[in-house]
Formats: C-alpha cells, sequence, structure tokens
C-alpha cells in the first residue's frame, strides 16, 4: 500500500512498520481523532480466502474485548471496499528484543518490572480463554520507562529471521516455543507459561538458553536438554528467582505452573526467599516423537543420530529380507494408525436438545472442550439449548480439539434497550451473547467518560434479528484537554468558528469598550493559555463601539457568576443538573442549561441586567432543587 493512501476517507497511511505471515502493519494517522495508529491490513494473498477472513476479524474481535493497560488497544474492525483491516493502539518505543541488545544486564528488580507487566496481559488473554502461542520479546513493546504493552494475539506475525510462518509449519518463533508445540501439539495455556519462562531466561542473561546452526537442532534442545544455569551467567541471580524459569519451562507441562498467578507470586517472592534448593521438575514425557516443525527425514536424521550403530547381520536370502521387511513395515503401519486413532481422534457427540451446561459436560466427556458459543435463531429449538457444534456431530476430530458449540436463541428477532450512557464492555458482551455481531468507533465527549455509549444505530424498543443486524456502537474515549487559544483581536466570527470547532459552549458578551473596533473581541474567560475540555462554557466578549452619550446604556450592564455544581454519587453514576436564570433575555420559568455531570463542576452564569431588576437563578439536581438566589445585581 502506497504512502499518502486514505482508508475509509479517516486513515491516512504514513509507511510500513511491520510484516508478518497473514497480514501487513502499517502506521497511520487517524484524522478524525487526530492520533497515530497501527493499521493491520490482510496481505493480497489471504483477501480472497473466507476462512482467513473470518478468522481475522474473530481475532481481532477477540483481543479488542481484552482490557489491561499492557496488551495493544484494539479500536475496531473496518472493510475499506473489500480491504478488511483492524485499527490499533501505536506505541511509540521499541520491542524488548532490541531493548535487551541495548541493555545487556538489565537490573533484577526492572526484570521484574517487566515480567510482571507481561503477565498481568496474558493473565487478561488467559481469563478469556485466549492463548497467544507466539510469546517472543519481538511481540513486547517497551518504551524508555520500562512500560510494556503485549501485542500480535496470532492475528498477524512480524517478520523474524527465525519465525515459521510457511505451510505445514507451526507458527512460532523455534527459540520460544514449548516442547509439545514443537511435536506439533495444541498450544496450550502451558505452553505459554513455557515462553514465558524462555523470555524471562533472555532477560536475566541476555540471550536464549538453546540455539543452533538450524530449527532441528533448536527444537531438540528444546525437547531434551536441560536449561543452562542462569546464575552461572549472572551471579547476582538469586536460586529463588532462576527457580521460576525452571520451574515455567519445564518440558511436561503438568510439571510447570497452573496458572500466571502462580508464577507470578513465586516471581514477587523470590527477592524475599533465602536459602532455597533449585528446582528440579520431573520431566517424564515421552520427547522423541517426531515433531512437526520439519521435513521429517531431515527430523529423524538429527532424533536418531546418536543411535546409530554398525552391526554385522547374518546373511540371508535375498527374498526372505523383502518379506520379513515388509511384513514388519505392515504390522507397523496398522498398529501405529490403530493407536493413532485410539488416542488422537475422538468422535464429536450429538448434542440436540441439551441445556448449554450439559452440552459442554457431554464434550468433555468425549475429550474435546468449547472455545466459542454461538448463538442461532430457530423456532423449533427451545432457547439455550443447544442443537449443533462445528465441526458437526459424529466427525472425527483430534482429541482435546476446540469446538464451536451452536445455541439456539430461540425466536427470531430480540427487542433491544437503549445502551446510551450504558458500558459499552458490559453492552457488547451482552448483545454478542445474543448473537449479534457489534462494532464500535471512538470519539471524545464532553458529558460522557471514557468507555461510555454516546450513539446507537437502532431506535430503543425495535426488534431485529441477529443474523441480520449489525449494531453499531459510538464510544467515548473521554473528555479532551486542550491549550484555548488567544480569542482576542478576532472577529466575533472568527471566534466562534474556533470554539464550535473545540467542541466548548460559547456565551458572547457585548460591551462598549473604547480600544477595540465593533464586533471584535476584547476579552475572554477564561484567558488564553489556560487548559480547558470539551464542553466547557466561555465568556467572549464583543466590543460594542466606544460609547455614546446614551443615558439608557449606562443603566445596563453585564455580571459573571461562579456558581458550583456539586456530585452526588448514586447508581446511574451520573447527575442531571438544569439551571433557570432570570435576567434581561432569560425566563426564571424556563431551562437554562442542562448538563450531565460526574464529579463536582463549575459553571459561568452571564447576567445581562437593567439596573432596575435584579437577577435570579436555580439550580435542580436530579429533580430536586439545591440552590435558588436572588437579588443579584
Amino acid at each position: 500500500m502506497i504512502k499518502g493512501h486514505l482508508l475509509n476517507d479517516r486513515y491516512q497511511v504514513i509507511d510500513q512498520i511491520g510484516q508478518g505471515g497473514m497480514s501487513d502493519v502499517y502506521l497511520a494517522k487517524d484524522l478524525k481523532q487526530h492520533r497515530l495508529v497501527a493499521i493491520k491490513i490482510l496481505r493480497i494473498d489471504f483477501r480472497d480466502n473466507p476462512h482467513t477472513q473470518a478468522q481475522f476479524k474473530r481475532e481481532t474481535h477477540a483481543i479488542s474485548q481484552l482490557d489491561s493497560p499492557n496488551i495493544v488497544d484494539v479500536y475496531g474492525f473496518n472493510d475499506d471496499d473489500g480491504l478488511q483491516y483492524s485499527v490499533m493502539e501505536y506505541v511509540k518505543g521499541s520491542n524488548l528484543k532490541d531493548y535487551i541488545k541495548t541493555h545487556p544486564q538489565i537490573p533484577i528488580p526492572l526484570v521484574i518490572k517487566i515480567m510482571n507487566q507481561i503477565l498481568n496481559a496474558v493473565a487478561m488473554a488467559h481469563q478469556n480463554n485466549i492463548v497467544h502461542r507466539d510469546l517472543k520479546p519481538e511481540n513486547v513493546l517497551i518504551d524508555s520507562d520500562g512500560n510494556v504493552k503485549i501485542t500480535d494475539f496470532g492475528i498477524a506475525i512480524f517478520s523474524s529471521e527465525k519465525t515459521l510462518t510457511q505451510t505445514n509449519s507451526i507458527v512460532g518463533s523455534i527459540h520460544y516455543l514449548s516442547p509439545e508445540q514443537v511435536r506439533g501439539e495444541i498450544a496450550t495455556k502451558q505452553s505459554d507459561i513455557y515462553s514465558l519462562g524462555i523470555i524471562m531466561y533472555e532477560l536475566l542473561t541476555s540471550h536464549v538458553p538453546f540455539d543452533g546452526d538450524n530449527p532441528v537442532s533448536i527444537a531438540l534442545k528444546h525437547s531434551k536438554e536441560p536449561l543452562p544455569s542462569i546464575h552461572k551467567q549472572n551471579h547476582a541471580v538469586p536460586m529463588a528467582l532462576e527457580n521460576v524459569v525452571l520451574k515455567a519451562t519445564a518440558k511436561n507441562p503438568s510439571q510447570r505452573y497452573d496458572s500466571i498467578q502462580a508464577m507470578q507470586a513465586d516471581l514477587n517472592a523470590a527477592l524475599h526467599k533465602k536459602h532455597v534448593k533449585r528446582f528440579v521438575p520431573d520431566n517424564a514425557i515421552h520427547v522423541d516423537d517426531e515433531t512437526k516443525v520439519m521435513d521429517l527425514n531431515q527430523m529423524k536424521q538429527y532424533a536418531h543420530a546418536d543411535d546409530q550403530v554398525t552391526v554385522n547381520p547374518k546373511p540371508k536370502r535375498t527374498g526372505q529380507i523383502f518379506w520379513y521387511t515388509w511384513g514388519a513395515v505392515v504390522a507397523i503401519v496398522l498398529v501405529s494408525f490403530g493407536l493413532l486413532i485410539h488416542f488422537c481422534f475422538v468422535q464429536v457427540p450429538t448434542l440436540s436438545g441439551l441445556s448449554k451446561t450439559q452440552a459442554i459436560h457431554r464434550l468433555k466427556e468425549a475429550g474435546l472442550h468449547v472455545d466459542r458459543i454461538q448463538y442461532r435463531y430457530d423456532d423449533n429449538v427451545a432457547i439455550n439449548q443447544a442443537f449443533n457444534t462445528n465441526p458437526g456431530p459424529n466427525s472425527w476430530v483430534l482429541r482435546n480439539k476446540a469446538v464451536t458449540l451452536v445455541l439456539s436463541n430461540g425466536v427470531s428477532k430480540v427487542n433491544l434497550n437503549n445502551y446510551i450512557g450504558q458500558d459499552y464492555q458490559q453492552s457488547a458482551k451482552e448483545l454478542s451473547d445474543q448473537g449479534f455481531t457489534v462494532e464500535k468507533t471512538y470519539t471524545s465527549s464532553d458529558t460522557f467518560s471514557s468507555g461510555k455509549i454516546l450513539k446507537q444505530n437502532f431506535t430503543p424498543g425495535d426488534s431485529f434479528s441477529p443474523r441480520n443486524k449489525v449494531i453499531k456502537f459510538v464510544v467515548s474515549d473521554g473528555i479532551r484537554e486542550f491549550t484555548l487559544k488567544k480569542l482576542v483581536g478576532m472577529t466575533k466570527d472568527e471566534a466562534a468558528s474556533y470554539v464550535e470547532m473545540m467542541g466548548l459552549n460559547p456565551t458572547f458578551d457585548y460591551q462598549y469598550n473604547d480600544e477595540y473596533p465593533a464586533g471584535s473581541v476584547f476579552n475572554q474567560n477564561p484567558d488564553s493559555g489556560l487548559t480547558v475540555y470539551n464542553g466547557d462554557n466561555v465568556i467572549i466578549s464583543i466590543s460594542k463601539g466606544p460609547k455614546t452619550n446614551n443615558k439608557s446604556s449606562n443603566t445596563q450592564h453585564t455580571l459573571n457568576v461562579n456558581v458550583n455544581l456539586p456530585y452526588v454519587d448514586n447508581e446511574n453514576k451520573s447527575n442531571q443538573i438544569e439551571i433557570y436564570v432570570k435576567d434581561e433575555n432569560n425566563n426564571i420559568n424556563h431551562i437554562y442549561r442542562s448538563i450531565t455531570i460526574y464529579q463536582d463542576t463549575k459553571f459561568i452564569i452571564p447576567f445581562k441586567l437593567n439596573g432596575k431588576q435584579p437577577g435570579e437563578y436555580r439550580i435542580v439536581r436530579d429533580g430536586k432543587t439545591i440552590s435558588d438566589v436572588k437579588n443579584i445585581n
């Protein structure tokens, strides 16, 4: 994609910053939000593949649900004339691999800080049943202060010298893959923990524990060789801290930490433990199985090189050798096939009519697990009852394979509520569970805090089929702050245009002024250079020119009154404020301004008085009068 290309009239491409097996990554400018973002786009050779497109969109949506300060935020998924792409947070800094190269002796406390942040991110993913599968320093971003964010949750893989991404190979860097991934088995949460242990080893020693001339030799070292001693390379590392790495990288997954939280607990307690013995895992696991990373013949050459011996067999006739050999081969193939079917494959059971809990339990009994639940409408199946799976019933699949459970959503349409002002994460989950596809875009707000829904693309009370309706929300990303520009000297139209563009609420005050010509700004409140926020009030004084001898003008004057709008915590998490004003331009019986507040808020009321009738104001919070002030002169 060329520089300057504009996606959806919003994202302007600046430069390519990453390239992987399934997608390319570009730095772009969000012209609407005025910020830099990372754009991840499906590669040309994958754009016409429906399976890849669906996976790309599904994984983008899944990662967007992860709410962690240590995970790169995904803003949304878009389509531009058939070009699918996701929009993500752009993190300025380097990846952890480059950081380790430029910081060969990282202090122990900083290693613990970095690992804690990585563990927090992976724990959030695991809580949402997401296995990263490719944890490595290249996928960890870090800034100059040691703040960490993890990226690339299986959607795309950045180019790396020894990353395997081709067909019939395992996705991930061979230097960080667990022994079970090397053997071609399904990655689990314990596989992520192994990769985390290798990352921690590299942080403490500045290099990976296993290296070699080719991926096969590295894979075999992961499977067979014990982890080299960290303390011998870095004497500052205590045994308790090295034990965290040893337990995380046990060859047998059952010997590793049960969870990220358990690993994190040992990590944070390591510096306080004394006289600790070295952790020796029980690595009782078959590590000579065929590895699926490389060509099988090449793997056998390396795996069995030490087992080859020279013998002098007794001479046999050629025919006997042939039939003995052929019979042995047939027997081995049949036995191997039978064992493969028995131990590696199971049949998907029929789940029709079962409840969600019963269906999940039945799948577990069959040796499978559920990674996703879909809802479909079927008038013949009761709501929340199972009626299908993907792969379908009676299909033969690998043991421990993740399957999709399909539940009935009952009737064909769902009545939608009003979600404005509600939390997006909670609302999106509720709608997704009902079968809707939910999309979001961000914008700043002068009243709603970050994460609250501002707009929705449907009218409350309407009914839709989740199969035919995409729910779109506009979500607040917080109140935007900026420095107020100098307005004095501008014309009224220039000042009005500026405050409208910046989202401010202007009040124009007209007074006589001998210095500034009529129609120009001679004063502003707040003053220029101060920090203001979207939705703040600003009073702009417009000159009426020099004073005249008109006596009536001496009696009229303006007055700005500062009032405090106190916030009271309640279940709605907001207060509705109504302000009533009486002056030359306003009637006390009519609402002057209605606003929503989430904290104590200051407000300026401009009064225009004639010198005869005093002004007054009344403030009502959630239907109750909290202030009633009269005789304002």
